[in-house]
């Protein structure tokens, strides 16, 4: 596309603007309607070892995107003389993972914990023994679960846990979907209605077709869990995102263990290696947004052979 064609979709409003948060820096890049990049900036950024925590402060968040949206401006102008003042869509990527608890007046409790930090070892270690599932170390429940182990002042204060791309999304666009947590007592050999909340007031307009809810019980301070997701909506009026499956595969005794990455919320994730004598640990899963699960896979199949008949599908790939 040349700079007239270009400057034709800037001003028809026919771009998208996206920006990254990256460990070291802060990209942004327009696109036009092609989804071909027209324009960029960038803003260089690094975090802090503060009070034993790798962190950036709530005015590098700010003012890191200013500064690289303007300069992403700037070479808008430069390159077709025309003054940047509205885009058609914009989309905030950044880190999936850290620790950004907040209380009811939406005030920052601790300094945000990134990805980078290693310490919840021991949270993670009993995480993944309650779920069967792996939990590392920069994911937000375990920083959460951490916090509680620790016995830290803030916990009791939390109304809202997000991660950063969560965070910015909520500062620009002033809504977020909800997330609650209760403290509840069950008798035994009992069962009663712990939490209700209206439909309306929880999905904040989202459409119910948009919409999973993940729901986690901890019991005895982490013990025993129990972990599953609900649907507003019946499964076929459900819009699942497409989720980009990506697998990584280490031999083990027997077989192999395979890890399974999603950028997205992949429903009833099944696995096949064609028609060959196999058994899984696991298979028909989620795999939440962000998320990856590990699966033994044993057979006498030799790893080239394994990688190659190996087929991954999820509910999104069949509609």
């Amino acid at each position: 596309m040349g700079a007239a064609e270009a400057k034709a979709a800037i001003l028809a409003n026919k771009t998208a603007l996206g920006i990254e948060f990256g460990s070291t820096r802060i990209k942004a890049v327009l696109v036009d309607d092609k989804n071909q990049p027209i324009a960029s900036g960038a803003h260089e950024w690094e975090n802090r070892y503060e009070n034993g925590v790798w962190t950036y402060s709530l005015d590098d968040i700010w003012t890191g995107i200013q500064d690289c949206y303007q300069d992403m401006a700037k070479d808008v102008k430069a390159k077709y003389d025309v003054e940047l003042e509205s885009v058609g869509a914009f989309g905030v990527s950044a880190m999936m993972h850290g620790y950004m608890p907040f209380n009811k007046e939406g005030e920052l409790l601790v300094p945000f914990r990134t990805w980078r930090n290693n310490i919840t070892g021991e949270a993670s270690e009993k995480l993944m023994v309650l779920f069967n599932y792996n939990i590392p170390q920069r994911w937000s429940i375990a920083h959460l679960y951490q916090a509680i182990l620790n016995g830290e002042e803030h916990v009791k204060d939390i109304d809202y846990i997000t991660t950063l791309e969560a965070y910015v999304h909520w500062k620009l666009t002033g809504e977020k979907v909800n997330s609650y947590k209760r403290n509840i007592k069950i008798d035994a050999n009992s069962s009663q209605t712990v939490f209700s909340v209206p439909l309306g007031e929880a999905l904040k307009n989202t459409p119910k077709e948009d919409v999973f809810v993940h729901a986690v019980l901890l019991t005895d301070k982490g013990k025993n869990s129990y972990a599953n997701n609900y649907f507003l909506v019946k499964q076929k009026e459900v819009n699942y995102p497409k989720a980009a499956i990506t697998s990584s595969i280490e031999p083990i005794e027997g077989g192999f263990e395979l890890t399974l990455n999603s950028d997205n919320f992949a429903r009833a994730v099944f696995i096949t290696i064609g028609d060959v004598d196999s058994s899984f640990s696991d298979n028909y899963f989620d795999i939440l947004p962000g998320g990856s699960v590990k699966v033994n896979v044993y057979t006498d199949l030799p790893q080239p052979a394994f990688k190659k008949q190996l087929k991954v599908i999820s509910l999104s790939d069949e509609y």
